[in-house]
């Protein structure tokens, strides 16, 4: 029969003298041996329970004191190794041959197994013995605490507990002393009977289930102590307010007497009773909504209280809004009475209107009905208008939707006198509260406050100066209020943290950025105004709370928290829900309830779909792999559900928002409507708190692995990455996608196919729409994933390669560009061979490469060679072929063979037209190639109908801020700059100039390249100087990119010495001209239309340095060729029999003058028209010639006038 406890306190002697009459007992019923009963009798006190066990593992180890390490650092992977090598030598042993019918080596292995068995249960008692010893070692403290502090509770709760615990810790030492003085044979001999390990475990889960049964029994105690310390307190609450009412009727009683008046109100002087001692001393910024809240409550509602709700996240300060308002606005005594309560509960707010009563010296505060102060206090608070001078303002702290009803019922109906201020969290809340009779009065959204506002708040908390910060502290300040997201509550809790630490910013800093950020939003502030002294509080309890509300809220958030939390689009997700539930590759069974395990792995494997069934090798029964196998299986299979449900609920409308409005209700989310597009927002420390919340529950991974499954799902069902249609939402997703992509390499080793896919989608999506530096970083981060040995292309990336390739290109990288298409081009060349469509693609990218570079000659060669194959392969009207083509037009424009070009432009742009559409982007492209062609023609009437066709379609294709809609843009640029609109010319040079800087940085080519434009329209404006600077600029940057012999060096070289030519610096000129003339006789060819404006400007330097026969020889070097290759009626031929008229008229030749002027003036009214600045320069040299010459007046007349108009 078992000894009943006593049920008076009990201290730890107690609990073991406990212990010992129920072990007696279970002696004295034979459940325990004599000699074990000596063992435990042999202790005297608790302190004593492990010292024999001690003591038996001292005797065990000897002298030999290494012996636990042998077996741990020398047997166990010994053992381990032969294990791993079982089945094959259990394969070797069958195969070898028998000798007289039995096998000898069959023999001898089987012993050795035998004894690895033996020995590996051996280890394996030895580890869970010392596991279990440790254990106890760790608890004991624990239980001792236990003792002191509840011993003496009136429940009694954790007595049995105790006592049963310290009994079976008495048996499992005997047990312990038993086996550690075994001696090895003896073990090993015990060990062949039975496994000496699974003696242990009854042992270990006892020990378990009473471990468990103290922890709820100590729980218990806790929380009925705290009730008790609670009753306590109230009964002398009770007591003080009972004191406190009686004197309150002495009070009235005689006050009441002599009392002249039958009024209900006490005088009572004008008083703020909102808790402005909780307003923080360093209480900064929020300047425009004070004077928003001045500026509503300035205005009159009728005959009602006007009402204004203030609302937000946690965190953001609404009460210390409130608070700041009443003081000054007390202060400036706007107001008589300033009350306030907390609107959190309904009782709160009973207490809350009761105390009117008191502080305004109401007759009815004694009143022994509730509701009937109630009434009191809402007739006072509508009637105090009658009364001379009285203004009041009532404050509701914290209001939720369980008090609305109540204060619907209870606020004043009328007095306009009174103002009344709500602070919630929620938007619809605070309109709720602020409707009244049919009216919505205003509210107010408190927003994150601004980086410098913010700054400040943390300067002022930690009581240091912002003016006499350093420039690093003061980065490391705005790095951490940007890593805590400008949210006064967690700057205040950094600030605290920071002035109990004396850390420095450094530091801070680097603990935000560090695991060690969870442990600092847990910090507690005690001496914070703020409701909740820490952000992890703050937020815990609204995540608990959604939890109890909404366990579908609770696993979207959770989801959703591993997206960017800047901008979630709703529909983004509605579109990667309904493809995950279209997809069948997630379902492994449609059985709601499988479990996978090692029995029932060969039978499913057939049904498994998709990426699951390539996770199994062959032999699925390998006892090796099977465990893992089966593991990978319940988990993803786990995943798979949880990803069904979260689909299931967002492709279902009305449970999406309404999971949506409980995250709204509890200000977790912030949703935002925009025309058709709905997005919600999260703030950085939710997201951070909510990851880290799942990350302690242990289902991190599957909430992530079901965001991955979504964003990754919502990218297959966009489509094409470089179709304009698809932009609008990949610019949703593309964030989403980058986020992702960082957590998982943080997380894991090996690379997700679908994310991979999704970012190399993305890469391209980024490239088209001009975002190259984006683009490549992309591109680069997949290419050294793919290969984990270096970042060069192979087999499997090429794709990725070669879109990195092209983004080299577009950034001006052609170096880069031409090495990464040679490296592709090898491996297509071992993969796919020559003539493989693929490879004849890179060779056309390497020819487009050469093409930038100014490799005119090796771009052709290669263009050619496509062609041949294409022609033969395709035909001559297939879009391949005649993408080639255009490619070849843009060389023999670049080369100046302008009727080659012109021929293969126009053959391009009538095949594009049929095959893709006028308004195709590959259409708009040899549009704008075909207008550069006819620029150079000097057809700017034809060229300029060609930009602003190709410009209409870009801006309505890509928009007015992408690279092919600035290039466009620019051509036109130079088109009006040819024609004499220098106006227009320099306002669009200085777009293109804006948008490129941007897009590109500045230092692109096609940056310097409009720079260059805008400095011809300088020279041509007369603004010499300003086109000196930006020539100069251009030119070293130019020598540096692309190298002193490139097309575009040799052109800014050709105009700096045209402007040197304008300042008079003749010298420098002629030296610069005669530089550039060698240069491009080398690389271009003397025939070349620039290597002849080269030689015709050289001939008008020489002219006006007196070197006459030079110039002469030069001109007529120039007029000739130019005659040949651009025609006599091309405009810059025309520029040079202008410039060889004035070098007559210089040179008093004036029948030849006279004839060359006219020449230049008929050519130029045909060509640039009238009124063209160079038409009219002629006009102007013609007419001074007349007037120099023997020119008949009536001839002069009609010349002079235009002159003079001029």
């Amino acid at each position: 029969m078992t000894t009943p406890l006593s049920t008076s306190g009990y201290t730890l002697d107690d609990i073991y003298k406990d212990a010992l009459k129920k072990l007696r007992d279970l002696h004295d019923a034979g459940s325990i041996s004599v000699a074990d009963f000596e063992i435990i009798m042999g202790t005297t006190r608790p302190q004593d329970v492990l010292a024999s066990v001690n003591e038996a593992i001292s005797n065990h180890s000897g002298a030999d004191a290494t012996a636990p390490e042998r077996i741990f650092k020398v047997a166990k992977p010994m053992l381990e190794r032969m294990e791993r090598f079982g089945s094959a030598l259990d394969i070797l042993v069958t195969s070898l041959p028998q000798v007289a019918g039995f096998n000898p080596v069959g023999i001898i292995w089987g012993c050795l197994k035998f004894v690895i068995c033996i020995a590996r249960d051996i280890s394996d008692s030895f580890d869970a013995v010392f596991q279990l010893l440790d254990r106890i070692q760790r608890s004991l403290p624990a239980w001792e605490t236990y003792a002191k502090i509840f011993g003496s509770s009136d429940l009694q709760l954790l007595r049995t507990p105790l006592v049963n615990v310290y009994a079976q810790l008495m048996t499992i030492s005997v047990q312990a002393v038993k086996f550690f003085d075994r001696s090895r044979p003896r073990t090993l001999g015990w060990s062949m009977r039975t496994s000496v390990e699974n003696d242990f475990r009854p042992f270990i889960s006892e020990l378990e289930r009473a471990s468990k049964e103290i922890g709820i029994s100590a729980h218990a105690e806790h929380m009925h102590q705290t009730h008790q310390a609670k009753r306590a307190q109230e009964a002398e609450n009770f007591k003080a307010e009972e004191f406190r009412q009686e004197l309150r009727l002495f009070v009235a009683k005689h006050q009441s007497i002599n009392a002249n008046s039958t009024d209900q109100t006490f005088a009572v002087a004008p008083s703020n009773h909102a808790p402005v001692d909780l307003l923080s001393p360093h209480y900064t910024g929020q300047v425009e909504e004070l004077a928003s809240l001045h500026r509503i409550f300035a205005e009159v509602q009728g005959n009602v209280p006007t009402r204004c709700a203030i609302y937000g996240m946690p965190g953001l300060g609404k009460t210390q809004l409130a608070l700041q308002f009443a003081k000054i606005s007390f202060d400036q005594s706007h107001y008589t009475y300033v009350f306030w309560t907390s609107a959190t509960t309904i009782e709160k707010l009973n207490q809350g209107f009761v105390r009117i009563l008191d502080l305004v010296g109401h007759s009815d505060k004694y009143h022994p009905d509730q509701n009937a102060k109630l009434t009191a206090a809402r007739l006072w608070l509508e009637n105090s208008a009658a009364q001379e001078d009285v203004n009041w303002l009532f404050v509701f702290d914290n209001l939720n939707s369980d008090s609305l009803v109540f204060l619907r019922e209870n606020l004043p109906r009328k007095n306009a006198r009174g103002n009344i201020i709500f602070t919630t969290r929620t938007e619809d809340l605070a309109k709720a509260a602020v409707t009244v009779a049919g009216t919505q009065h205003q509210i107010l959204k408190l927003q994150i406050p601004k980086q410098h506002i913010a700054i400040e708040l943390l300067m002022k908390s930690i009581g240091v100066e912002e003016n006499n910060l350093n420039v690093s502290d003061l980065s490391k300040a705005t790095e951490v209020v940007n890593s805590i997201g400008c949210l006064p509550l967690a700057i205040a809790q950094a600030a605290s943290f920071m002035k109990q630490t004396h850390v420095t910013f450094d530091t801070l800093l680097s603990l935000y950025q560090s695991k060690h950020k969870i442990n600092i939003i847990h910090w507690e502030n005690n001496l914070s105004t703020y409701e909740e002294q820490s952000v992890a509080a703050t937020f815990l309890a609204q995540l608990k709370r959604l939890h109890q509300v909404s366990a579908d809220a609770s696993n979207l958030l959770n989801v959703l928290s591993y997206f960017d939390p800047e901008g979630i689009t709703v529909e983004i997700i509605i579109k990667g829900a309904r493809h995950v539930l279209q997809s069948q590759n997630a379902l492994v069974s449609t059985e709601n309830n499988i479990r996978v395990t090692k029995s029932n792995l060969g039978n499913l494997l057939p049904k498994l779909k998709g990426t699951w069934k390539r996770l199994f090798r062959s032999k699925v029964y390998n006892e090796e792999i099977a465990d893992k196998q089966v593991n990978i299986v319940n988990e993803e299979y786990s995943i798979t559900l949880q990803l069904g449900q979260m689909a299931t609920l967002i492709c279902d409308t009305v449970q999406l928002f309404k999971a949506i409005q409980e995250l709204q209700n509890l200000s977790l989310i912030e949703y935002q409507s925009h025309h058709d597009t709905h997005a919600l927002h999260m703030h950085d420390l939710v997201q951070f708190v909510v990851q880290e919340n799942t990350q302690k529950e242990d289902k991190s991974r599957k909430y992530f692995q079901c965001a991955v499954k979504l964003a990754c799902a919502a990218f297959e069902s966009i489509g094409d990455p470089t179709s304009r249609q698809t932009w609008k939402e990949y610019d949703m997703l593309v964030s989403h996608i980058q986020v992702l992509t960082k957590q998982w390499n943080i997380a894991y080793f090996n690379m997700n196919p679908q994310l991979n896919l999704a970012c190399s989608g993305v890469a391209t999506y980024l490239q088209h729409c001009g975002q190259y530096n984006e683009a490549e970083t992309i591109y680069k981060s997949l290419l050294s994933k793919s290969d984990t040995q270096s970042s060069l292309p192979n087999s499997e990336n090429l794709d990725i390669a070669q879109g990195l390739a092209i983004v080299y290109k577009l950034q001006g990288n052609y170096c880069e560009a031409e090495i990464l298409n040679k490296q592709i081009l090898e491996i297509q060349m071992q993969c796919f061979g020559v003539n493989h469509p693929e490879t004849l693609k890179t060779i056309r990218s390497i020819a487009s490469v050469y093409q930038f570079k100014g490799q005119y000659t090796e771009a052709i060669d290669l263009y050619k060679q496509i062609l041949r194959w294409q022609n033969k392969n395709h035909g001559i009207d297939h879009i391949e072929t005649l993408k080639t083509s255009v490619n070849l037009a843009t060389v023999h424009n670049f080369q100046g063979n302008y009727n080659e070009a012109e021929y293969l432009y126009k053959k391009a742009l009538t095949g594009f037209e049929e095959q893709m559409g006028v308004d195709h982007v590959g259409t708009l492209q040899v549009i704008n190639g075909y207008a550069n062609v006819k620029e150079n023609q000097g057809q700017y009437t034809h060229a300029e109908a060609l930009f602003v066709r190709a410009l209409t379609g870009c801006q309505k294709q890509f928009g007015g801020d992408h690279p092919n809609t600035l290039g466009v843009t620019q051509g036109l640029a130079s088109i009006y700059g040819r024609q004499g609109r220098y106006m227009e010319a320099e306002m669009l040079c200085k777009q293109v100039l804006t948008g490129r800087q941007k897009k590109m940085g500045d230092q692109h080519p096609d940056t310097l390249a409009i720079i260059h434009y805008l400095a011809i329209i300088y020279d041509k404006q007369k603004h010499h100087v300003e086109a000196e600077k930006l020539c100069k600029q251009i030119l070293v940057e130019q020598k540096k990119n692309l190298g002193a012999h490139h097309l575009n060096t040799l052109r800014i070289m050709q105009l700096l010495a045209i402007v040197y030519h304008s300042l008079e610096q003749y010298y420098d000129a002629k030296t610069l001209l005669q530089q550039t003339l060698t240069e491009q006789e080398k690389s271009l060819g003397s025939e070349h239309p620039d290597t002849l404006v080269t030689i015709a400007k050289l001939a008008y330097a020489h002219q006006f340095l007196a070197n006459y026969s030079e110039a002469l020889a030069l001109y007529i070097q120039a007029l000739e060729g130019q005659e040949k290759k651009l025609g006599v009626e091309h405009p810059e031929t025309l520029e040079t029999v202008h410039d060889f008229a004035s070098f007559y008229h210089m040179q008093k030749q004036y029948n030849e003058a006279e004839r060359l002027y006219k020449r230049a003036l008929e050519g130029r009214k045909k060509m640039l028209g009238d009124e063209h600045p160079d038409t009219l320069e002629t006009s102007q040299k013609l007419t001074m010639l007349c007037w120099k010459s023997c020119m008949p007046k009536a001839d002069r007349s009609d010349t002079y006038r235009r002159t003079y108009l001029f």
